[in-house]
């Protein structure tokens, strides 16, 4: 091969390689999938606040398709106990639209006469064949009272220890350690309608396609329970194994479900499920 072959030949591998690079480094699977487990997780502890509260408040579920169990009576609790969260074995359809099936198996720590999850000093989620919209979860999900904080406010650490997803796309892996902090609501404390809450921590994983990253909430984001994606606003960066970092926009607090992405000068978008 003459020189003049070998040159053209390295240019335009470098061209095929470059571009090859550029692409991948614009991919956003870690950004949806981590997008993905934290709406399952803050989805899972919704799920906790009505229904441990319903327990703890002497009331039955109003949705008849869900059903209650525990190692205590419920007109005479003493703690710690287990709360068993049964969506039965077929998809059920909640009333906020999501389908969910399988177990919640809640322990539950706390002291006579707590109502309510604001009470409790803590409540450990484990998974029994539980899935949420066609999404299975494994782990260990530990959700810590931590009182109330310098302003007052009821907040939370949350902690998902040896987390995985589950789904269509195969298996991800995820681990947590956040604050959520409660700045509405609380004086309403069984009542979701009025809550509303700010997320602050880091987290890392391996996404569906094997690619591990860490995520870092830069900006609190903002919490409605009764927005389908869970978080309104607020940015996360995404740093995915060897490639550049995602910076997450969440938007301006309505419920869209849009977020921008931004790597180095180029933006994307991408809808949250």
């Amino acid at each position: 091969m003459s020189f003049m072959r070998i040159v053209y030949a390295l240019v335009i591998f470098t061209l095929f390689s470059s571009c090859g690079s550029k692409k991948k480094n614009n991919e956003l699977y870690s950004c949806q999938d981590n997008a993905l487990a934290e709406i399952f997780y803050l989805d899972v502890y919704k799920q906790v606040q009505i229904y441990v509260g319903a327990y703890l408040s002497k009331k039955t579920p109003s949705d008849a398709g869900i059903t209650l169990t525990s190692n205590v009576n419920q007109n005479s609790i003493t703690y710690p106990f287990n709360l068993t969260i049964d969506y039965g074995t077929a998809d059920h359809l909640c009333s906020d639209s999501k389908y969910r099936r399988g177990l919640l198996k809640v322990a539950v720590y706390g002291n006579t006469g707590d109502t309510s999850l604001l009470d409790i000093t803590k409540a450990i989620v484990t998974f029994d064949s539980y899935y949420m919209n066609q999404t299975k979860a494994i782990g260990t999900y530990t959700i810590t009272n931590n009182g109330l904080n310098t302003d007052g406010l009821p907040y939370f650490f949350l902690s998902v220890v040896s987390g995985n997803i589950i789904n269509a796309n195969g298996t991800m892996t995820w681990n947590s350690s956040k604050y959520l902090t409660m700045n509405a609501g609380k004086d309403t404390k069984n009542i979701i309608t009025d809550d509303s809450y700010t997320l602050l921590g880091n987290g890392s994983g391996k996404d569906f396609k094997g690619t591990d990253f860490s995520a870092n909430i830069s900006a609190d984001c903002v919490v409605d329970p009764n927005c389908k994606y869970y978080i309104k606003s607020g940015t996360m960066s995404i740093e995915p194994y060897n490639l550049d970092v995602r910076n997450l926009n969440y938007g301006s607090g309505t419920c869209t479900g849009q977020i921008q992405v931004q790597i180095g000068e180029s933006s994307f978008y991408f809808s949250m499920q």
